[in-house]
């Protein structure tokens, strides 16, 4: 996984001093839903499979599993909870799948005034 800038930025731009540049939104990511993935992992965990143990297994046997857990929540199966089990598979093919870039989204040129806050819907 490479990190790529498309036009130079100093971050922290020194003319914003209380504004947090980050080339991540992570405050934007569901927390309900990510709860529930890491809910899945857990459980992997006490069971008995070893931790980083989906390290070992490629990215296409996680995607296939994605797959087969969304038919299942779509044919309306509810022996597992679907959707998260597929969550799971899917950051999992993401981590270990080097092909895509990240590229780094450029801030706003106009920042707030004042201090920004994420819950005030500005990073």
């Amino acid at each position: 996984m490479r990190l790529t800038q498309g036009t130079e930025i100093d971050i922290p731009d020194p003319r914003y001093p209380n504004v947090s540049w980050s080339p991540f939104a992570f405050h934007l990511i569901p927390r309900n839903g990510l709860s529930k993935a890491a809910s899945i992992m857990r459980s992997g965990e006490v069971a008995g499979r070893e931790p980083e143990g989906w390290r070992n297994v490629p990215v296409l046997e996680h995607v296939n599993h994605a797959i087969g857990h969304l038919l299942s929540f779509l044919e309306c199966d509810g022996k597992d909870p679907h959707l998260a089990h597929a969550a799971c598979r899917i950051l999992m093919a993401l981590d270990l799948d080097g092909s895509e870039k990240i590229v780094v989204p450029l801030p706003s040129p106009d920042p707030p005034k004042g201090r920004a806050c994420p819950r005030d819907g500005y990073p």
